[in-house]
């Protein structure tokens, strides 16, 4: 009997053996769009006829000193609801390649020289695959499923503290027709109201509460844009940002303040007053207030306060109502870029765009 064979028949069946029990894990990327449909959608890599060298770059916020075992990739196609674009017919065949790699460079610094985005350890996950990008139905709402599915041909270790991961995709051909992947343009910030209200506050022409709204993203950089709506047309009106949720002070009372005593039933100061701009309401009712934020990292996963505060003469002796608080995240950028160069594969430079790339999953063990 050869010793050597035997013994090798099992310790090298064993790491074999002991992967069988890892259970697949997924990670997506850009972080935060796991269950949020990106704000914009991409023709690129697959929307169009032409060969396409594209690299992206994906930068983690939170870094974990862990390996994973990267076996696939999944992409989702982007969701609409405008008529005629909310289905996607099958596309076939997409001849591609696919490389990985520890990106020397940070999301905000990538280079339009390709050469310059990738790692040493540029590695081959897809050395030639002609895949077959599947048909996608009507869906009530987004974002859709990560149904497209690049198997590697071997595992690629990404391991968060050697650098941001790097894919590179090269398209030698494709046939036409349309297929746009969901991208992020800006993120969500995540927003809900706090504090009090009662019956009683209410606007005397709708019977119905004031109300304080946000745009969607309020990031470092950017701007935070407010708006009321449901007040009484052309009147005073204020939006007043704080630092709080209650329990607080303001104006030396324990948020939320209740301005019943004053001739406010039902009326409540839900956080302080620091800082605020008054106008006057529109014939609708609405107005609103775009603050500018400085692009500072300390601003970063901050909260906003702001209440809403309308004259109307006729709701309440004190002649006035106010909204519930609204809180709003301050988020920093999304970090994430692609560099691109359409019909020349061998092109060494391309375009570059910041904060943009395909949400991607990785499947790892």
């Amino acid at each position: 009997m050869n010793l050597g064979k035997f013994f090798c028949s099992l310790g090298c069946a064993l790491p074999l053996l002991t992967g069988m029990g890892q259970t697949q894990k997924t990670l997506i990327l850009p972080e935060g769009f796991e269950k949020v449909e990106g704000r914009a959608g991409t023709s690129l890599p697959f929307g169009l006829s032409l060969p396409i060298r594209m690299q992206a770059i994906y930068q983690p916020w939170v870094i974990e000193n862990k390996p994973k075992s990267i076996t696939e990739i999944a992409i989702r196609a982007d969701w609409s609801d405008q008529k005629g674009a909310d289905t996607i017919s099958a596309k076939a065949y997409v001849h591609l390649q696919l490389f990985l790699s520890h990106s020397p460079r940070s999301f905000d610094n990538l280079s339009e020289i390709f050469a310059k985005n990738r790692g040493d350890d540029d590695t081959v996950v897809i050395a030639d695959k002609r895949l077959a990008l599947p048909s996608q139905p009507k869906l009530p709402k987004g974002p859709r499923p990560f149904n497209i599915v690049l198997k590697l041909d071997k595992p690629f270790v990404y391991l968060q503290t050697k650098g941001p991961l790097l894919l590179e995709i090269s398209i030698k051909a494709q046939p036409k027709g349309a297929y746009r992947l969901d991208s992020p343009l800006f993120p969500t910030s995540p927003a809900q109201d706090f504090g009090s209200v009662g019956p009683a506050c209410k606007v005397s022409t709708t019977g119905k509460p004031l109300v304080l709204t946000n745009s969607p993203s309020f990031q470092a950089g950017g701007s935070i844009a407010w708006k009321l709506v449901g007040a009484p047309p052309e009147v005073p009106a204020m939006i007043a940002m704080g630092t709080h949720e209650p329990p607080g002070l303001a104006f030396g009372k324990v948020t939320p303040f209740h301005l019943g005593p004053f001739g406010a039933k039902g009326c409540y100061v839900n956080t302080n007053w620091v800082l605020a701009r008054a106008f006057k309401t529109s014939k609708q009712g609405t107005g609103g207030w775009v603050f500018p934020l400085p692009k500072r990292q300390d601003l970063w996963n901050q909260w906003i306060f702001a209440q809403a505060v309308s004259a109307d003469l006729s709701a309440n002796p004190m002649g006035l109502v106010l909204s519930k608080g609204r809180k709003v995240q301050i988020l920093g950028p999304i970090r994430t870029a692609r560099v691109f160069a359409i019909n020349d594969l061998k092109a060494k430079k391309g375009t570059l765009q910041n904060g943009t790339a395909p949400i991607i999953a990785l499947r790892y063990r």
